[in-house]
């Protein structure tokens, strides 16, 4: 329920709808399950088996890996028995993660895929990298504070080509592809949210953001694609509808401003309809 996605329209586009559904994984691997967004506001286009040419959407995936190493325990040295048994652990984890993404791939075969919570450092992170090339998908990685909480952005080769990687924040990773179909330029940004709800005093006198915070996060995700618009996905740790949770609920002002970044109203909190910019989150099952 708190994952989800925000599209950004371009300057005086029209609002437009994304769908959100989630791939059930059954249980074979810890971490939330995969993702996909089909962002129609971005839309391709396709020309169907009468010759029309229609708009296709554009398949988008993101996933929490709670804890996927980007060294898939290579990473470990030989050393004593003890470190041998951590790296035969790592690697056997890695392994389980790895084989459910990439039934995922083979199935959804996105244009684009986020992956958050990924451990490592630029400099361990090859063969993560190498696995995703594998799959014929171009991968950039922004590792987090103490080697946790990268994010990894990767975009299909043969549907668009990654022109520009841009970090954004902590745990908010942008990135600018040229799609294959159509030529166009777009934006996409991946963002795990932080747990903790900003607080008074990470925000200055005007109310803005001024050290590391939700509020910031969210802030910068936008800021940055105001130029052409764009998709942000990823796993918020927030929720715009109070009935997103399964236990009484009042919306916090993070939540609040998730909703105000896409337009969103429901009958549940404000009596209002979904309104701007179309956004469907992961809702609560």
């Amino acid at each position: 329920a708190e994952a989800g996605h925000v599209e950004i329209p371009q300057p005086a586009a029209l609002p437009t709808l994304g769908v959100t559904r989630r791939s059930d994984h059954s249980g074979a691997v810890a971490g939330t399950p995969l993702t996909s967004t089909a962002a129609t506001s971005a839309g391709l286009p396709q020309r169907d088996s009468e010759g029309e040419v229609r708009e296709a959407a554009i398949q988008v995936a993101y996933w929490n890996t709670e804890g996927l190493h980007a060294g898939l325990g290579k990473h470990r040295g030989a050393g004593d028995e003890e470190a041998a048994a951590a790296r035969k652990k790592e690697s056997a984890a890695a392994a389980r993660k790895l084989g459910f993404l990439d039934g995922q791939l083979m199935v959804e075969r996105p244009m684009v895929l986020f992956l958050f919570e990924v451990g490592g450092t630029k400099a361990l992170w090859e063969p993560l990298e190498r696995w995703l090339a594998a799959r014929k998908y171009h991968a950039v990685f922004q590792p987090g504070s103490g080697g946790s909480g990268g994010v990894v952005a990767a975009c299909d080769r043969g549907q668009a080509k990654l022109n520009e990687k841009k970090c954004l924040d902590l745990r908010v990773l942008g990135i600018k592809v040229r799609c294959a179909a159509d030529g166009r330029v777009r934006k996409f940004a991946g963002m795990h949210g932080f747990n903790k709800e900003t607080a008074a005093s990470d925000l200055d006198d005007d109310g803005e953001p001024r050290r590391a915070c939700f509020a910031r996060q969210l802030a910068r995700a936008t800021e940055w694609m105001e130029d052409i618009g764009g998709l942000l996905v990823g796993d918020f740790n927030r929720v715009m509808c109070k009935r997103w949770r399964a236990s009484s609920h009042r919306l916090t002002d993070d939540d609040k401003r998730v909703r105000r970044a896409a337009g969103w109203a429901c009958a549940c909190c404000d009596g209002g309809a979904a309104r701007g910019a179309g956004v469907v989150a992961g809702a609560a099952e």
